[in-house]
This record gives structure tokens, sequence and C-alpha cells, in this order.
């Protein structure tokens, strides 16, 4: 017997459970996501896009695949910036200052000087 090839792993069926610290720890304390993930995958992940980030324009595909390539909300749009610092920022600072973080964000890109985007 040889060395295995990928088609040797298509199958998985080991599980790694969780510890029990993590699992105390974890969001969420029941398989409801998981159930709502498995009936619908697509429905489960346009739910999880719509209530979770902010979109300027909402999609109107939530998966199109077309092996090897998957492209999700398609149609959509998003302002990056928006949905991971500024959300959290304008929800209080209160938020940031307990987990002891200074908020600043600082860009660089090839037509924009460096420069601070937000301080508070």
């Amino acid at each position: 017997m040889g060395e295995p090839t990928i088609e040797d792993y298509y199958v998985e069926d080991r599980t790694f459970p969780p510890s029990e610290q993590f699992t105390a720890a974890a969001a969420l304390s029941d398989t409801s996501h998981h159930e709502e993930a498995a009936a619908d995958y697509e429905a489960f992940w346009a739910r999880q896009a719509r209530e979770l980030l902010t979109w300027d324009e909402d999609f109107h595909t939530t998966l199109q695949w077309e092996l090897p390539f998957a492209e999700w909300f398609v149609g959509g749009r998003l302002n990056l910036s928006a949905n991971c610092l500024d959300r959290h920022v304008d929800a209080g600072r209160e938020r940031l200052r307990a987990v002891g973080a200074h908020v600043r964000v600082v860009v660089e890109h090839e037509h924009a000087q460096r420069g601070v985007l937000l301080e508070r």
C-alpha cells in the first residue's frame, strides 16, 4: 500500500469534540444553527449574512457554484471597514474598553497617503 492520495480524504468520519472549557464559553448552547444549516445551507448563510452584516446593496444570489469556482452573495456590496470596525465603535467604546483595546486604524494604499482613519 502506497502513500495516501487526496481521494483517500474525501470522506471524513472522525470527530473532534470541543473541550468542556470551550463549550462553556460558546455563544451557542444548542444545535439549532447546525440543524438549520443542514436543512438548507444557502438559506442559512443568506440569513446570517443579512442579519450580521450591513449591506450597501443586497445580494440577489446566495451561492453561484460552478466547479471549481464558488461565488457567495452575488450582486451584494458591503463596506469592510464599516462591518469590521465602525459598527463596533458606534455600539459604544465601553465594549472596546472592556478588553483594553484602543481603536486605531492606519491605512496604506498605493493611491492614498498613510494616515489615521479613526482614533477615539
